[in-house]
């Protein structure tokens, strides 16, 4: 995948380059997938605390932004897949658990390239989700 074309996209320049590498690879990106599905959850759940809802909203929240399903949707309308090299089949095996994780991966890369920074992971991910 074209690290340039995620960095434009996402609005980031990474100061470690290899961070958003790994989160790029799917031969290394679960852990950084992991640390990063947790950052989205705590991101979602951040904004709906601000809002004094139920807990009963909180948890559709996590649902509607924070699942597999909502990863994977997120990765497809940010065309993550259209910034691999011509000819790639990468997104071909992934599938949506894969997509996901690489959302997630990317949000955790930013997670830690940035100092643990919330308002930049935040404004990255809010790129992603559209």
């Amino acid at each position: 995948m074209d690290v340039d074309a995620v960095e434009i996209y996402i609005g980031y320049t990474f100061r470690n380059k290899d961070l958003l590498e790994e989160a790029l690879n799917p031969f290394e990106y679960k852990r950084l997938g992991f640390l990063g599905d947790k950052v989205v959850g705590l991101l979602v759940l951040d904004d709906w605390y601000r809002t004094r809802a139920n807990c009963a909203r909180g948890y559709r929240q996590l649902q509607r932004y924070a699942s597999n399903r909502a990863m994977a949707s997120e990765a497809r309308r940010a065309h993550f897949d259209q910034m691999n090299p011509p000819g790639s089949r990468h997104y071909q095996h992934l599938g949506i658990h894969g997509l996901a994780t690489e959302v997630e991966a990317v949000v955790g890369a930013v997670w830690i390239d940035s100092e643990r920074d919330w308002v930049v992971t935040d404004r990255c991910y809010a790129r992603i989700k559209g």
